[in-house]
């Protein structure tokens, strides 16, 4: 298997980090399932071979940032490509959602295009009445006359 902590050549740096991410996940899981293996057939239960196994490993998140780091030349990944990153797992992470729940998709159109409608309506009306200008020659020569009536 290819070093995972070489920088790779094809694709965008989004895509090596999804990729690294998955493939040192999947490398940490492989470690110590062999581990806990071991400790198992020394005698020891399952749960207490996991909890042993992840003590003696250390933190997976750790292993897998300063993997990140590596690929990124020693540094870590700036906030501009986390925010697109983390954006691009919610999308799909929103996608996945809304495939399995179609009645909840529904209800979120038709709430959006209600909102959007009520929305663009209210603007229209108050910008013909606020913000366009009268449809008379001369509007500063209007004037106002009021009556009143006492007693």
């Amino acid at each position: 298997m290819p070093s995972l902590f070489r920088r790779r050549r094809r694709g965008n740096r989004l895509d090596s980090f999804s990729l690294l991410d998955q493939e040192v996940r999947e490398e940490i899981r492989f470690h110590l399932e062999m581990r806990v293996a071991e400790l198992e057939a020394g005698g020891m239960e399952s749960e207490d071979a996991w909890r042993r196994a992840l003590e003696s490993f250390g933190d997976p998140e750790e292993i897998i940032e300063e993997a990140k780091k590596e690929l990124n030349g020693g540094r870590t990944m700036g906030w501009g490509l986390r925010a697109v990153s983390n954006l691009i797992h919610d999308l799909g992470f929103a996608m996945r959602t809304l495939r399995k729940r179609p009645m909840f998709t529904a209800a979120a159109v038709v709430s959006l295009g209600l909102g959007i409608g009520a929305n663009t309506a209210i603007f229209s009306v108050m910008h013909s009445l606020l913000v366009r200008p009268l449809g008379v020659a001369e509007p500063g020569q209007l004037v106002a006359v009021y009556t009143s009536q006492r007693g």
